[in-house]
């Protein structure tokens, strides 16, 4: 898994400089997985709330989870801009 954690670019990088071999990350995987699980989930339910509230409701499992999962530097909260919407209960 690639995450810039730069502001975007105006062109797009090529990844030409990407390594060819992909290291073995566990703690990315999950992650990953995480996430797709929570859309997948969204999707099949119909899609209750706003992707917004959406974001709002799973961010603290997701900041915990990156932790646990051992992802170095897990994910910076103060990334996150902008008030939180009210979290779908």
């Amino acid at each position: 898994m690639h995450v810039s954690r730069g502001p975007a670019e105006a062109v797009p990088p090529t990844h030409a400089d990407d390594p060819a071999v992909i290291p073995h990350d566990p703690a990315a995987a999950f992650v990953a997985g995480a996430l797709l699980g929570i859309v997948l989930d969204w999707l099949h339910h119909d899609c209750p709330g706003t992707p917004e509230q959406l974001g709002a409701t799973v961010w603290p499992q997701l900041l915990a989870g990156t932790a646990a999962a051992g992802v170095p530097g897990g994910l910076d909260p103060d990334r996150r801009t902008g008030t939180a919407p009210t979290p779908v209960v």
